[in-house]
């Protein structure tokens, strides 16, 4: 999946009237996520704002995390040692 695929399908379940606050389905922001470190982009706040403005980063959160997690980072992006796909190889 390229990450324009990733942002329409996540674009389709936020639609027109998705609670600002209300965190969207960590299964559709994990496989933009996983879009985004394929394409060498390090997948956070910062990175996905520019695909959604005008859209709260907050509901983007739980599903940044489980994607962390699957993925075996810390917790926290802080201080991260990987910080491209090449970093692994």
């Amino acid at each position: 999946m390229t990450i324009d695929d990733a942002v329409a399908d996540l674009r389709k379940v936020i639609g027109s009237d998705w609670p600002k606050m209300m965190p969207l389905p960590e299964t559709a922001v994990i496989a933009l996520c996983e879009a985004l470190w394929v394409g060498g982009k390090r997948p956070n706040h910062k990175t996905l704002a520019p695909y959604f403005p005008g859209i709260s980063t907050r509901p983007f959160v739980d599903g940044i995390a489980a994607w962390r997690h699957l993925r075996g980072f810390k917790s926290k992006a802080r201080y991260q040692q990987i910080g491209t796909l090449n970093d692994l190889i």
